[in-house]
């Protein structure tokens, strides 16, 4: 079984926007938190390894970097917008990491569960 690659703009709107991946990143982004280690690096190195199987390399390791600072930053300044984001799905939203952490990590796990590579196999 495999899944042909596609740029349609319906797949990206249901894999971005739909209740059950933004859930399904916010739990990723949770276990990112608790399982990939002391550092940014480590849980970015960790994410990566987990989505891919594979560790980034130098190029995809900035981008993320990127990505995270610039979310991290969004959501300090923003905390409705971060709580808004990680209240998506039915599992209840976990009560001992920060709101605007989890926001971040979840939103990075959005980005790595949406790659073509991630989607679809070769």
């Amino acid at each position: 079984m495999r899944r042909a690659r596609t740029n349609t703009p319906l797949q990206a709107l249901a894999l971005l926007n739909d209740v059950q991946f933004v859930e399904a990143a916010r739990e990723f982004g949770a276990r990112i938190m608790r399982q990939g280690g002391n550092s940014v690096n480590e849980k970015l190195a960790f994410a990566f390894r987990s989505t891919l199987a594979r560790v980034p390399d130098q190029a995809e390791r900035q981008i993320l970097e990127q990505i995270y600072t610039k979310q991290l930053a969004r959501y300090l300044a923003n905390k409705q917008a971060a709580a808004d984001l990680i209240q998506h799905g039915e599992k209840p939203v976990p009560n001992d990491l920060a709101v605007p952490q989890l926001a971040t990590w979840s939103t990075v796990a959005n980005v790595l569960l949406n790659l073509d590579e991630t989607i679809t196999r070769d």
